[in-house]
């Protein structure tokens, strides 16, 4: 049996490991030093990409012929976070974007591989401070 981690999920689990090994160690050096005080408040806003990496499989009214597509990375978005920290390490992040069409003057090609996708999340947000670098993890 080979040591080395076979599939998808085994790269993911393994790169995944490796950073939470990083941040504990990260967070230890943060402890080591004064307490750096936390804003209440955090605010993020910035330019999003959206890569769906999928095809799509279908047909287009009066088509005799089923069409596939991939579906094409998608230029045009916006990203925004707003954290409220209860302390120096533990808040609650609500995250959205949002990516609109690509503006193709062709119809039937921008029904066909055309992405439009928006997200709007909240969860938990842990964060390691330190004077220079705030690694975080969000769920």
């Amino acid at each position: 049996m080979s040591s080395h981690s076979k599939g998808r999920f085994g790269r993911r689990l393994t790169m995944m490991s490796v950073i939470v090994a990083a941040l504990i160690a990260f967070g230890s050096v943060a402890v080591a030093q004064d307490p750096i005080p936390a804003p209440k408040w955090e605010l993020y806003g910035g330019y999003s990409v959206f890569y769906p990496g999928a095809d799509v499989h279908g047909q287009l009214p009066g088509a005799l012929l089923p069409l596939t597509s991939r579906l094409e990375t998608n230029p045009r978005g916006i990203g925004g976070t707003i954290t409220y920290n209860f302390n120096r390490w533990f808040g609650l992040s609500l995250d959205g974007s949002n990516h609109w069409g690509d503006g193709e003057i062709n119809a039937i090609q921008n029904k066909i591989d055309d992405t439009a996708f928006a997200n709007l999340s909240f969860g938990p947000k842990i964060t390691f401070r330190s004077k220079h670098f705030s690694p975080f993890l969000e769920a």
